[in-house]
């Protein structure tokens, strides 16, 4: 489990290196949950925007982390959030292991599963999902039914 969380964390700084100002809370969030220690790159980033924000250079921990979640109708995300690992399973079981392709068809299937449309699927898929990489890196005799 220890090389799937490196890869992980590895895939959180080449996002967080693009820009992706979240993936450094992911990356975080993946060290505390799996007990891992930060790598030095995250251990960098954290204290440089804790920082900003104990030293009152900006005023919330949204502006020191450069996330914000303004302008967002938070039942929604939370809905989105709460199908995003289970979505992304399933499109990557589908894909792997019954080697479907990943098309209009297969997302109408995980869509059908989920009780949500076609296009919420693929958007849930596509959109922000830290999951699918994940699932997508997990050897394809890991899936369970």
């Amino acid at each position: 489990m220890a090389d799937f969380t490196d890869r992980a964390i590895e895939r959180c700084r080449k996002r967080y290196e693009t820009g992706e100002a979240k993936a450094l809370l992911d990356a975080i969030d993946l060290c505390a949950r799996s007990g891992s220690a930060m790598p030095l790159w995250l251990a960098e980033a954290f204290c440089a925007c804790y920082d900003k924000w104990f030293r009152y250079r900006v005023k919330t921990l949204d502006q020191a982390f450069g996330v914000e979640r303004k302008g967002e109708r938070i039942s929604d995300r939370r809905s989105r959030e709460t199908l995003k690992p289970h979505v992304a399973l399933e499109v990557s079981r589908l894909h792997r292991k019954e080697k479907l392709p990943i098309d209009e068809a297969l997302f109408e299937r995980v869509g059908e599963k989920f009780k949500i449309p076609m296009g919420t699927a693929r958007d849930i898929y596509y959109k922000d999902n830290f999951w699918r990489g994940l699932f997508e890196a997990m050897p394809p005799d890991r899936y369970s039914e």
